[in-house]
């Protein structure tokens, strides 16, 4: 019995020294832990405190910001250097995710391509069918000769550029002009070295087109803004938003079927949106298209050919 007594006995002291302890430790950590609050909430306080003065752009932050400026400009230098492999690697995935992204998008583009590839090759063959069948001559090959734009007359009276070709190379008042995404315009005003080119847009242009499916023919009228608005319609047909608008070739002066615009809606009214983007003009291509209209072309220098 004497022996329990003295072993609990020496229990109860280990467990109320353990206790002293662990109370002394906690009042040592109670104001450690109220020092680091204070300073957390100090530099959370001098941040904000920037932060405003900085939007405010006040002059003791500029001078700190010059003050501070020569002594991390090193510190950072440094960092950098360690740093660099890091950022161009994130830089590389970065890339190689981008280009994932766009080899999707370039496969569907392809496989839809492929589709109206195999659609168009039937409608050629098709095409070609029906004219065999009638008897039709091929249309003939319209030559042209591409020209830079070397100046722009555009203003709010006119809308016009100039080129760097005239009647030295064959060209002559009323060719048609084109770009590669469609209609331009037409020559006038030519010189031997260079000509006048009125675009679509020009309030003095006037261009028979067709229609969407339905053919429905019109006048492409320029207005000196952006849209040519579409007149003389005839009274029951009504163009739909999207329509593809061409020329038509009625009264000879523009061969049939150059691609125009789309029809759009401006308050009610049918207007055309080129195809061609008038405004980054570089190059041309004026067809030598010898209409009944004009006079025939004797110029020095060979055209090349729509298709060479």
């Amino acid at each position: 019995m004497a022996v329990r007594t003295e072993v609990s006995g020496r229990r109860r002291v280990h467990m109320t020294r353990l206790r002293d302890d662990t109370f002394q430790r906690r009042g040592k950590s109670r104001p450690r832990r109220r020092y680091v609050g204070a300073v957390v909430f100090a530099l959370i306080f001098v941040s904000i405190a920037l932060l405003v003065l900085s939007r405010l752009d006040h002059p003791y932050v500029a001078a700190m910001r010059s003050a501070a400026a020569p002594v991390l400009t090193p510190v950072l230098t440094a960092l950098s250097g360690p740093l660099a492999p890091v950022r161009r690697l994130s830089e590389r995935v970065q890339m190689l995710l981008a280009e994932q992204d766009e080899i999707e998008r370039l496969r569907a583009e392809i496989q839809q391509l492929r589709g109206w590839q195999w659609k168009a090759e039937d409608l050629q063959r098709q095409l070609n069918a029906l004219s065999a069948l009638a008897k039709r001559e091929p249309d003939a090959e319209i030559p042209f000769i591409t020209a830079r734009i070397i100046a722009d007359s555009r203003g709010p009276f006119a809308r016009s550029v100039v080129i760097d070709a005239g009647s030295d190379r064959g060209l002559k008042e009323g060719h048609p002009v084109i770009s590669a995404d469609g209609m331009v315009g037409r020559l006038v005003d030519v010189t031997p070295a260079a000509a006048r080119v009125l675009l679509v847009t020009d309030f003095a242009s006037r261009i028979p087109v067709e229609i969407g499916n339905d053919r429905i023919r019109a006048i492409a009228t320029g207005t000196n803004g952006p849209r040519p608005r579409l007149k003389f319609l005839p009274r029951d047909a009504v163009p739909k938003v999207g329509d593809v608008v061409a020329t038509s070739g009625r009264g000879g002066l523009f061969p049939r079927a150059l691609r125009v615009g789309t029809v759009e809606d401006d308050n009610g009214e049918p207007v055309v949106k080129p195809f061609a983007r008038l405004d980054r003009l570089e190059f041309v291509s004026v067809l030598i298209f010898e209409s009944p209209a004009l006079p025939l072309t004797t110029g020095t220098v060979a055209p090349r050919r729509v298709g060479q």
